[in-house]
């Protein structure tokens, strides 16, 4: 098992063995990217090296990892580790010499590669900050997707993709036809396309998605959800041979669209609402959570999707003597839209008339769920 943790001063990433035992820390040490007690105007200004001497080299120091990704191979992890605070630095921070440039600062989140077995790491050439990552099934590629620094988002578009060789992961090449806006991807099983998550084609505010797909020999992606009649999910899609899924929102209900060419197929579930997919390499194996207005949240099972899933135990977060209301959906029609809703009503309610509580939702980002 792996597994991320804060111990001490540091986060970092854990293995812990089946059979039993502690868990232990893969050492994370790199020689830091950056070194800001060293830049022309730190203050205090940096000790040059006397004359016919070079400067120390910079020791390897213990950093964070954020985020990790296995390769299903299981010969590499990648890591997203935080560019670490150098003596240097801390001596600055310690000493109160520590006014801030806003948004400028050089620290990032980038991507290394660790050898499980000896605790090797390798540094890629991918820019910060890197947020996401993909591996192909062969193991042999990653997709990187970036996200420009100190907050560059905030004015425009700033992403980018990246794919990386895991033998050669210090020549990254750019994929240049991928939007600023790409968010979750995921590879097609033969590592010839990648599904991935971007702003909507239609006119819609920042944060609605479509689903595209991207042939990676010349670049070129096509729209798999244009039209759809729904709001796509935020999650890392999932490719299923020659089709792909993808969490999807249709009115106040969220379930998992099956795309194959132009055809749509919502899949059915037993909650009005899932989450979080997570399956086998083989795909083999299923778990998802689930909630309706009248069902708590669960985490459940399957072999295949489709199949009637097994309720696993989990902690119970609610009161026995919780009330548990089933809603009833409402609609009408304001202009040429169809607006939903959900309709609340106590036991009280079969007995007289009970206080009528409106929530409106502020929108536009998001919906109401029937959870």
């Amino acid at each position: 098992i792996r597994f991320v943790a804060h111990r001490d001063e540091h986060t970092q990433l854990f293995r812990l063995p089946m059979n039993g035992g502690e868990a232990h820390p893969f050492e994370v040490k790199i020689v830091p990217p950056v070194d800001e007690s060293t830049a022309a105007d730190a203050i205090p200004p940096a000790k040059k090296p006397s004359a016919g001497t070079e400067a120390a080299k910079p020791e390897p120091v213990e950093a964070d990892v954020s985020r990790y990704f296995i390769a299903p191979d299981g010969k590499h992890i990648a890591i997203l580790v935080r560019d670490p605070e150098t003596p240097g630095e801390k001596k600055e921070h310690d000493d109160k010499a520590d006014a801030v440039w806003v948004n400028h600062n050089p620290h990032g989140s980038r991507l290394y590669l660790l050898d499980p077995a000896d605790g090797k790491i390798t540094a890629t050439s991918v820019p910060p900050d890197v947020g996401r990552v993909a591996w192909t099934q062969q193991s042999d590629r990653l997709l990187a997707v970036t996200e420009g620094m100190n907050g560059a988002g905030d004015l425009a578009p700033a992403g980018a993709a990246w794919v990386v060789s895991a033998a050669d992961p210090a020549h990254p090449s750019q994929i240049k036809s991928a939007p600023a806006t790409i968010g979750a991807a995921a590879w097609s099983p033969d590592g010839s396309r990648i599904y991935f998550l971007a702003q909507n084609e239609a006119d819609a505010p920042p944060g609605y998605e479509d689903l595209y797909e991207m042939t990676v020999a010349d670049g070129s992606i096509h729209n798999l959800s244009a039209g759809f009649e729904g709001s796509m999910g935020h999650d890392e899609p999932i490719a299923e041979g020659d089709k792909v899924l993808e969490s999807a929102e249709l009115g106040t209900h969220t379930t998992l669209i099956r795309f194959d060419g132009e055809r749509r197929e919502p899949l059915h579930f037993d909650t009005t609402t899932v989450s979080q997919f997570n399956t086998n390499a083989k795909h083999a194996a299923w778990v998802w959570l689930g909630s309706s207005s009248d069902k708590l949240p669960a985490l459940y099972y399957a072999e295949k999707l489709g199949d009637t899933p097994q309720t696993l135990n989990t902690p119970n977060l609610l009161s026995a003597t919780w009330t548990q209301v089933a809603s009833q959906p409402v609609s009408w029609k304001s202009d040429a839209f169809t607006i939903e809703g959900l309709l609340y009503l106590p036991p009280q309610a079969a007995k007289g008339k009970v206080p009528l509580i409106v929530d409106v939702h502020g929108g536009p980002t998001g919906a109401f769920e029937d959870r």
